[in-house]
């Protein structure tokens, strides 16, 4: 397993570019959710996909 990271200001550029408030935003494979979290406080709704146990609980730490 290869893990990756993009920088919060990054995933911040990318969904403000591509979005806009109250759109829904879709990551089929969100890992630690940093594009989930971008959508979250920029305002979108969004919908992550994961299947690691491990990643899962660390998305649902960061969206609290």
């Amino acid at each position: 397993n290869i893990s990756t990271q993009l920088p919060l200001k990054l995933t911040d550029l990318i969904v403000k570019s591509c979005s806009n408030e109250k759109d829904l935003v879709f990551d089929p494979m969100c890992g630690s959710a940093t594009v989930l979290v971008s959508a979250k406080n920029l305002k979108r709704n969004y919908l992550g996909i994961e299947l690691s146990e491990n990643y899962c609980k660390i998305a649902e730490e960061r969206l609290k």
